[in-house]
């Protein structure tokens, strides 16, 4: 893989990780799935 394109997604990952807590992820992957 691309160096920089890992790199853009570790950010993005990141950035991720600031705004969705876990409580709503965890929401998002429920809804996502069992729906």
């Amino acid at each position: 893989m691309n160096l920089s394109i890992q790199s853009k997604l570790q950010l993005f990952t990141e950035e991720l990780h600031k705004h969705f807590t876990p409580s709503f992820l965890e929401n998002l992957v429920r809804t996502t799935y069992y729906s």
